[in-house]
Formats: structure tokens, sequence, C-alpha cells
């Protein structure tokens, strides 16, 4: 009865979160002289291998790296019977990070990059810029390299100069935002296309 008493004591005063003091508790009363002590001995023996497989999930989902759809998923695969609670949000949690993931994915314009050369074939109506009045003056001439993203119905929807001399740059840009594509499609679907655009300015013109 003492021995029961004895363990029941140390039972409750036992840190359950502790690895340590349930491994001690555990090697102490391996050899339970009462089935009371041999309950504990058991439930000890669970919750130490529940505390040990909490920890190793907590380390697998710090070393995650939650911007990696596919380790997500393979966290999600590994642990999708959780054995613990905190195994189970942990869980929980890469899940609503690959829906999020997935949901930004989808939102996001699809978008392709294609040379300037391929771009050009696909033009329906070319502006040609006017020159300049100043710099025909200052005798100025030279290319202006714009870099364009194509909308989905084929107009200039952003157009930024990436070089050229200042005195073009404006009629360049002037001209290109009236240029006029047919539509990109990819696999079916109509996407935004990235490329670059020369703009020639030579005083023959």
């Amino acid at each position: 009865m003492q021995k029961t008493e004895e363990v029941e004591q140390k039972w409750r005063n036992l840190n359950k979160d502790n690895e340590s003091a349930l491994k001690g508790f555990i090697q102490e009363y391996e050899h339970p002289t009462t089935a009371r002590s041999r309950d504990l001995v058991e439930q000890t023996k669970d919750l130490l291998a529940e505390l040990q497989k909490t920890e190793e999930v907590e380390q697998k989902w710090r070393n995650l790296n939650k911007d990696n759809e596919s380790a997500l998923k393979g966290f999600i695969q590994e642990y999708e019977h959780p054995t613990t609670i905190r195994s189970r949000d942990l869980v929980e949690q890469a899940k609503d990070l690959l829906a999020e993931s997935q949901k930004t994915e989808n939102a996001a314009p699809k978008r392709i990059r294609v040379g300037g050369n391929v771009a050009k074939a696909r033009l329906l109506r070319q502006v040609r810029p006017q020159y300049p009045p100043l710099a025909r003056q200052a005798r100025i001439q030279g290319t202006v390299k714009l870099s364009a993203i194509i909308a989905k119905d084929g107009t200039i929807q952003k157009l930024e100069m990436t070089n050229g001399h200042p005195l073009l740059v404006p009629a360049a840009l002037a001209a290109v935002k009236q240029w006029r594509y047919k539509p990109t499609l990819l696999n079916s679907e109509a996407v935004e296309v990235l490329t670059s655009i020369d703009v020639h300015f030579t005083l023959s013109d």
C-alpha cells in the first residue's frame, strides 16, 4: 500500500512536460510491484512518446521552408494523421499556408516573356513616333529602348524606358502607348506579355 501511495505521490508531482523527468520516473519504476504502478508507468511511457513526437514535429516545422509549396505538401502528407494536439495545430497551419500560397498564385496574372522580334511579329497597329523638333534641330538620332507589358487584350498596359536620349524618349513613349498587338495565348488562355521594344529615330526619316 505504501509503495502505491509513494508512486501516486511521485506521479502527481511529476513535471509531465519534461522529457528527463518522464524518463526518470520510468527508470525508477520500470519493474512495478503493483497494478497501479504498472498503469502509471505505462501512462508515463505514452506521455514520453507523445512529447518526443511533438518535439520531432516542432523541429520539422521550424526547419520547413514555408514559402515552398512542395515542402508544405510534404509536411502535411507526413503528418496527415497527427497523434498529438500540437501536431494537429501545425498541420492546420501548413494547410492554411498552402491554401494562401495557391490563392496568391491563382490571383497573380499569368505573364510570359517573349523577345522583341517575336512580339513585333504580332503587331496589329504600329503608330510611328513624331520626330521631336528640338532633337532634329540638334541632329540627335538613335534608338530608345523600352520595356513593355502587353495586356491580355493586346493593348500596352505598362511602359518603361530602359535606355535612350532624353529628347527622344517622350515621343517614343507617346507612340508606343498606342500600339496594339494580337493577344498571346498560352494553353488557349490569353496571357500578359513582357517584352522589349526598340524605337528608332534617324534624321533621314
